[in-house]
């Protein structure tokens, strides 16, 4: 007994999501992440991750999330951001009381540099 072959049908085409990514790690809960709410379009999608602390705490917990959601890989021996289309971004401010805050601060901004995180 033989079966007829089933009819092949062409699939709708799906559309290539186009929409931009950013991931942004904020200082604060509440200021920071109203406000980058407001950049997002339909074509652009906006995801604040709040209440990060500043400076190289708020680096270190960005590299930390990124390997924990495999959006980093080890390359060469070190670890580095892939490129999946989303823009990784980490906002801290600095409070320019103590002249020893300008090297933890430059460090911080080498760090995530070194890892392909971008920084305001």
């Amino acid at each position: 007994m033989s079966k007829e072959p089933q009819e092949l049908y062409d699939a709708p085409k799906r559309e290539i999501n186009t929409e931009k990514t950013f991931i942004i790690f904020c200082e604060d809960k509440v200021s920071e992440p109203i406000y980058f709410k407001y950049f997002e379009t339909s074509r652009i999608k906006v995801s604040p991750i709040e209440k990060q602390k500043s400076g190289i705490d708020n680096v270190l917990n960005a590299i930390r999330y990124c390997k924990e959601n495999e959006m980093m890989e080890y390359q060469d021996g070190l670890l580095q951001f892939k490129e999946n289309g989303a823009s990784i971004w980490c906002v801290f401010d600095r409070d320019k009381s103590e002249q020893s805050d300008d090297e933890d601060f430059n460090e911080s901004i080498n760090i995530a540099r070194k890892k392909g995180i971008n920084v305001a």
